[in-house]
């Protein structure tokens, strides 16, 4: 199933059986997954958020927080020495059945799973995060896991100064300009493109020819995602990475690069197809395939609603004027700190039932600007009123009675989530603590954010069992809940499925259509959503705003250098 021409695969998943959960009963999250991972081909498993594709990833890798992980079926891999194995082999000894949907695994079940996986992890398969910035240990800098991973891949035979020419070749490899003084960086000090490239360095400067990457380019500007695509097509074509299985919401990304396209819904999976053949004429065989190809192309057709003109509507919303912002940094504690420009002289209005698009490239200020607006940091120089009050003027009581007038949905939602509360509750403090609701009144506006949100069936998970899709929703839902004004969303699609994007897209747009409902300054890479619901399209370049037409935004971003590139790349790979 899902194999290359040569019937060779690099790992062959049959009815895998995945459980997770806390104390002596868990409950199952995969049931029945099979799907071979032809060698020398790129595997992209797409589904809807939530039908458990960072789950069949984290399950073979060993890395599921909730365990116990897979105890059903087998898993099929190579060893260095070419003897085939089942590393699930003799392990349903281990696992009883509960009679009611769950299982009881016995504490020896972890320990054989575990020596089963350690000849194959970092040394034979590596893993690349969503965010590859986790993955790097903030209080050192980058160059140490990088030389701690030629270190292993040496066996500790070689010192970490004789191997600093070798990281600098991985950088070389992976694009990055002075190797040498990006080693002496810290992960806060890259950008998010930089730190996916430098997490694929680490895993592939081990020896891993088997590259597993959960959501690469979320949240990449799409410069980013171009370059790391183009890095990833070099690495395989030079032999440094033969095969990658990538979990990806990124239609788009899926038809440039991929070979194999498996399909996941509810923990299954659906079909396997060729990438010409889903991408192509005949398309998807399973109707929830079709339904994901049909919701992303529905991204880039432009709403005829929101074809309308603006800049008379009374008070904006949102004002800013004058607004500069300026970081002092240094590498090294005893070094002179330098001064960096982020944002010169912004003026922005953002007007009542107006969706205004921000785009730019990372690091360019747009993070900085949504802060400043939120009132969570203070400018060098500038005013921001919310509606016609100034915000600098504002402390105390008086400011936080005025939050509740505009919220900031950030990108990296979980950090807005206490990691011990589960969705539910959030949501309740957001009703009892910011609306000042209790009981009934309380009850109802909960159960209404996890019906509208889609939120119902994990209403009592923690933020560490919910999928990257899922703690988008709870912090959309816990913003928008109190009837902001105004809505600063940073990324709020990033790592959705084109499904639920249009649904929230939907919602948005339907939310600023009432007349009390919130202007929204719209932070996002994606040329669709741009496309799709913004009225006006601004870019931040060099601290500084320009206007760009939505339509022409969209027309030269996407549909030609990408459509040609994609074919260029089918063609190199022989699909013709």
């Amino acid at each position: 199933m899902g194999g290359n021409q040569h019937g060779i695969n690099a790992v062959e998943v049959e009815h895998l059986v995945v459980a997770a959960g806390f104390g002596e009963t868990q409950q199952v999250l995969l049931q029945d997954v099979s799907l071979a991972i032809p060698e020398g081909k790129v595997t992209c498993i797409v589904g809807e958020s939530g039908s458990g594709k960072t789950v069949l990833i984290k399950s073979l890798l060993g890395v599921l927080s909730a365990r116990p992980g897979p105890v059903a079926g087998s898993v099929k891999a190579t060893t260095r020495s070419g003897t085939r194995v089942d590393l699930l082999e003799g392990l349903a000894a281990a696992v009883e059945q509960d009679g009611q949907g769950g299982v009881r695994v016995a504490d020896r079940w972890y320990a054989a799973w575990r020596d089963r996986l350690r000849p194959f992890l970092g040394a034979q398969w590596g893993f690349v995060a969503q965010h590859g910035a986790r993955a790097l240990d903030p209080t050192r800098p980058v160059g140490h896991s990088l030389l701690e991973a030629l270190e292993r891949k040496h066996d500790g035979r070689r010192s970490r100064q004789a191997l600093i020419p070798e990281a600098c070749r991985w950088l070389e490899r992976l694009h990055f300009q002075q190797p040498e003084q990006v080693l002496a960086l810290f992960p806060a000090q890259l950008s998010g493109g930089m730190a996916q490239r430098l997490v694929i360095a680490v895993a592939l400067a081990r020896g891993a020819r088997l590259l597993f990457a959960d959501e690469p380019t979320t949240g990449l500007d799409p410069e980013a995602q171009d370059a790391l695509f183009h890095t990833i097509s070099a690495l395989r074509a030079v032999g440094l990475l033969e095969t990658l299985v990538l979990v990806t919401h990124d239609m788009e990304l899926a038809g440039r690069i991929a070979d194999v396209v498996a399909v996941m819904h509810h923990g299954r999976i659906e079909e396997v197809m060729r990438s010409v053949a889903f991408f192509g004429s005949a398309g998807p065989r399973s109707p929830q395939g079709r339904h994901l190809l049909d919701e992303f192309r529905r991204l880039s057709v432009r709403r005829d609603d929101r074809n309308r003109p603006v800049g008379e509507q009374g008070v904006p919303r949102l004002s800013v004027r004058g607004l500069q912002k300026h970081y002092e940094h240094r590498r090294r504690w005893w070094e002179q700190k330098q001064c960096k420009e982020v944002l010169a002289h912004i003026d922005l209005d953002v007007y009542p039932g107006e969706i205004v698009g921000l785009v730019g490239p990372s690091g360019s200020g747009k993070t900085t600007l949504a802060r400043l607006v939120g009132r969570l940091t203070l400018p060098d120089k500038g005013v921001v009123r919310i509606g016609s009050r100034n915000l600098a003027s504002l402390s105390g009581e008086a400011l936080r009675r005025e939050r509740r007038n505009f919220q900031v949905l950030f990108q990296q939602v979980t950090a807005a989530i206490h990691p011990r509360m589960r969705v539910e509750e959030a949501l309740r403090e957001t009703a009892v603590h910011v609306m000042g609701l209790h009981g009934a009144e309380a009850d109802e506006a909960v159960e209404r954010a996890l019906d509208q949100f889609k939120l119902t069936h994990c209403r009592m998970r923690l933020p560490g069992r919910l999928s990257g899709g899922e703690c988008r929703r709870v912090g959309l839902a816990r913003a928008l809940m109190v009837q902001p004004v105004l809505l600063v969303a940073d990324e709020p699609t990033a790592g959705i499925d084109a499904s639920l994007r249009a649904t929230l897209l939907d919602l948005l747009v339907n939310l600023v259509r009432k007349p009390s409902g919130p202007a929204i300054l719209l932070i996002s890479h994606d040329r669709r959503v741009m496309n799709s619901v913004a009225d006006r399209v601004l870019r931040l370049d060099h601290g500084r705003l320009v206007d760009v037409h939505s339509d022409g935004f969209m027309a030269s971003a996407s549909t030609g250098d990408r459509k040609s590139a994609c074919q260029a790349d089918r063609v190199q790979r022989g699909h013709g």
